[in-house]
C-alpha cells in the first residue's frame, strides 16, 4: 500500500494535476484516483482488479446505487469523479495520463 506518509511529495503532485483537472475533491472517488495514481506510479501497471483492491486497503468505500452489477464500487466513485469534470475517457485512462505526466 502507498502511504501518504511515504509518498508526500507525489500525492501532493497528483492533488496538483488532479486540481488543475477540476475534479471535485468532495466526491469519494478523488480521493480513490488519488491513491490508484500513486499506486500506479509507483508500483506500475497492474490489473485493474488488483488495484481495485489495493484501493481498498485502510480505506472506506461508500455504497453506490448508481453502479451498475459489473463495475467496481471504487471504479465507479472514480468514473464519477472524472465525469464530474467534463472528461469523457475511461477510468484506465486517465489514471494512466496522470501518472506518466507526474515525476517521481
Amino acid at each position: 500500500m502507498c502511504k501518504i506518509s511515504d509518498y508526500p511529495g507525489l500525492y501532493a503532485k497528483t492533488d496538483e494535476y488532479l486540481r488543475r483537472e477540476s475534479i471535485n475533491h468532495t466526491i469519494p472517488g478523488y480521493e480513490f484516483l488519488r491513491k490508484a495514481i500513486v499506486i500506479r506510479k509507483v508500483e506500475g501497471r497492474i490489473l485493474s482488479e488488483e488495484l481495485f483492491e489495493k484501493i481498498k486497503e485502510g480505506s472506506v468505500v461508500p455504497a453506490n446505487e448508481k453502479k451498475p452489477d459489473d463495475r467496481d464500487d471504487v471504479e465507479q466513485w472514480m468514473l464519477e469523479a472524472i465525469r464530474s469534470a467534463g472528461i469523457d475517457i475511461s477510468v484506465e485512462s486517465f489514471i494512466d495520463q496522470i501518472a506518466n505526466e507526474i515525476s517521481l
